[in-house]
């Protein structure tokens, strides 16, 4: 198993940087078999009992199995349209399979920075040697989609979670690199993407970080659940902007999460406190 190192970060980057030496996924059962390969301790796990083999076939551009308390991600590439497709088709495929790639290099990097800085974010477990996938910690809850198709939140449990979705855009601002004066932000957090406790309707964990977008500080406030969560979440952004500091007073490229949250928002701590 390859160990995490979290004063290396860059080495999980690199890792899949190196993603034409690795096989790639071409089916759920494919995936199954490589994950099982590199991991023979859940393959003990398994034949005791103590794990299941689960599957998510909904995802589009990913295969993903869940194993125990671990989730396992694969790039989905477009395999089959790449062996069929010829001259500007060809060369679309390409373009879209690296962007695959990419996403999946960005996601890496994002969790193993926002690495141990709040409970609501996945830690990365595992990197795949011989296939290209990438494993990590399975986070508690129901996804926003299925929880409110059979009980819809309250005014009040959406202002809470408005709230808490307004901290946790803070805090990621906060925690990662800059880019060009503007500040990284989870630009996928639609209803599958947020998990809920299923009795008391609070955030319990973020996933997929695939998608990492830069924004001014300004654009970061909004929050596309519904357009209840959309304008509690803008009104509660109002209030807080000032955590985030102006890039013009931002000297360093990278900021420390915890130093610099510590600094411009007093004793109040990132996601209310629910670390």
């Amino acid at each position: 198993m390859m160990e995490v190192n979290k004063n290396q970060p860059d080495l999980l980057v690199q890792a899949f940087a190196h993603a034409a030496e690795r096989r790639s996924v071409t089916s759920i059962e494919n995936f199954i078999d490589a994950i099982l390969w590199e991991r023979p301790d859940l393959r003990k796990k398994i034949a005791k009992g103590k794990a299941s083999v689960e599957r998510e076939e909904s995802a589009n551009s990913a295969y993903v199995v869940f194993i125990g308390d671990e989730v396992f991600k694969a790039p989905k590439l477009k395999r089959d349209m790449e062996a069929s497709a010829s001259g500007d088709e060809y060369e679309t495929v390409k373009k879209v399979n690296r962007n695959i790639i990419i996403a999946f290099e960005k996601e890496v990097e994002a969790l193993q920075g926002l690495k141990g800085s709040s409970r609501l974010i996945p830690k990365v477990t595992y990197i795949g040697k011989g296939t290209l996938f990438f494993a990590m910690s399975r986070k508690p809850g129901v996804t926003y989609e299925s929880l409110t198709a059979i009980t819809p939140l309250t005014t009040e449990q959406k202002r809470t979670l408005a709230r808490d979705l307004i901290d946790f855009i803070i805090h990621m601002a906060l925690a990662l690199p800059m880019e060009n004066g503007r500040y990284a932000k989870h630009s996928d957090l639609h209803r599958r993407n947020i998990l809920l406790d299923p009795k008391t309707k609070k955030l319990t964990a973020v996933i997929d970080f695939g998608r990492i977008f830069y924004f001014s500080r300004d654009k970061l406030g909004h929050v596309g659940i519904d357009e209840v969560i959309t304008k509690m979440g803008e009104e509660e952004f109002a209030r807080r902007k000032s955590d985030i500091p102006n890039p013009k007073q931002v000297k360093a490229k990278s900021l420390d999460a915890s130093a610099n949250y510590a600094k411009v928002a007093g004793s109040q701590k990132p996601f209310g406190g629910m670390q």
